[in-house]
């Protein structure tokens, strides 16, 4: 019922008919200042909301780790049961729209202590009574600790990401190998495809690579792990680098039984990458190199064989180290070769001459101590691949006369 009040001036005198909301209303006790109407609406009917009834893991998430990883929720989803009798599946990236949690959360750290053999629990908070469903359980292996040892020495201190390493023998001779021990409770251990935990290997200039398989013996007690530990010696230094001034150093042409075609090359003093090129200089003031730190160089080939010297005995440098024939592009794989002359004191005169293994000259030429040879001879024809030979002759401000000859292998 709803009573209406006339506005003054106004009056429900005679009023026969009346309606709310477009329906007739019955008109109650109409007193012309006021007026009651009366209308009965139907019941409204109250549709229920559907609650969560259940919960049932659908799809199972990642469920494998080992020490480290990051729990992996991703691919899981559920499917969710309603009181009205209709289900809806979620996969997880909605859990949080349909009030769905986990625990341990998504990218938790697992530790094989705290997290193997136990679910992830799933839980929808929606109805007074949380449901709770569970996951098949984790396996969570402890990762494998093997030591690596060298003649002795454990190498995992000095390894740059555990699985993949390079070492270089700290010995300097021309027969060198070493032996590896791999150390590993409850591991099959296989060395290079053969179950071994021990293995002697001869030593390379280039490095030979040693593949390493440790598993787990009995299977399931960790996770299997790989390691390519590449192996090598370091090239004599007196063979390879040549000391000018006491200053510089520069990488020569090697002998014909390693005439490695060098591209890039990096220098290293105490360990510290220092410099690049084919010489390096301790500096422009007048530094000389200090007997007291440790020089080497890694110098790459255009194949990709990386080769690194033997510490550079600065305390025992000689005059002829000091002083000779330096040829540079190493073996001339190039079709242009620098050759430099350096005597113990300026030169004022400088020639060299190229013969052939035969004794024929195919290249002369006079100036100070940089020459630049093409690879050529005096008519301009290409000379052949083989064995060349280099001299020089420089005249001193004093007019002493110094030689020096060197070998050059053409190999195009």
């Amino acid at each position: 019922m709803v009573m209406l009040t006339a506005e003054p001036g106004y009056t429900f005198a005679g009023l026969a008919t009346a309606t709310i909301n477009g329906k007739t209303a019955v008109i109650i006790n109409n007193t012309d200042a006021t007026v009651i109407l009366s209308y009965q609406f139907p019941a409204t009917l109250v549709v229920p909301v559907p609650t969560v009834t259940d919960v049932v893991i659908k799809t199972q998430p990642r469920l494998i780790y080992s020490d480290g990883d990051q729990l992996d929720l991703s691919s899981m989803e559920v499917t969710l049961s309603y009181s009205d009798n209709t289900t809806e599946d979620v996969r997880f990236t909605s859990f949080a729209a349909k009030r769905l949690t986990t625990t341990p959360v998504h990218g938790t750290t697992l530790s094989s202590l705290m997290h193997n053999n136990n679910a992830v629990e799933v839980t929808h908070s929606n109805n007074s009574a949380p449901i709770r469903v569970r996951t098949n359980n984790l396996t969570v292996l402890p990762k494998v600790n093997p030591i690596i040892a060298i003649d002795g020495l454990a190498l995992k201190p000095i390894l740059p990401n555990g699985k993949e390493f390079i070492y270089v023998s700290p010995e300097c001779k021309e027969d060198d190998s070493i032996a590896l021990e791999i150390t590993q409770e409850n591991a099959r251990i296989t060395i290079n495809g053969t179950e071994q935990n021990t293995l002697t290997q001869k030593l390379s200039y280039e490095g030979d690579q040693i593949g390493i398989v440790v598993s787990s013996d009995p299977v399931g007690a960790f996770e299997q792990q790989e390691y390519a530990l590449t192996v090598k010696k370091p090239f004599p230094a007196e063979k390879m680098i040549k000391t000018r001034w006491g200053n510089t150093l520069t990488v020569i042409g090697l002998p014909t039984d390693h005439d490695y075609d060098f591209a890039t090359y990096k220098w290293y003093r105490n360990n510290r990458e220092v410099g690049s090129g084919q010489s390096w200089s301790a500096g422009t003031n007048g530094e000389k190199l200090n007997p007291r730190d440790r020089y080497y160089v890694e110098a790459t080939t255009r194949d990709g064989k990386t080769i690194r010297s033997c510490d550079i005995p600065v305390t025992s440098v000689t005059a002829q180290q000091e002083y000779g024939i330096l040829l540079k592009n190493n073996s001339a794989y190039s079709n242009n070769i620098g050759i430099e002359v350096f005597a113990p004191e300026e030169a004022s005169e400088v020639e060299i001459t190229v013969y052939d293994i035969g004794g024929k000259q195919v290249f002369r030429q006079k100036g100070n101590y940089a020459f630049s040879w093409n690879l050529s001879d005096a008519m301009q024809r290409s000379v052949p691949n083989g064995l060349y030979f280099v001299t020089a002759k420089a005249k001193g401000e004093s007019g002493k006369l110094y030689r020096y000859s060197a070998k050059l292998v053409v190999k195009r």
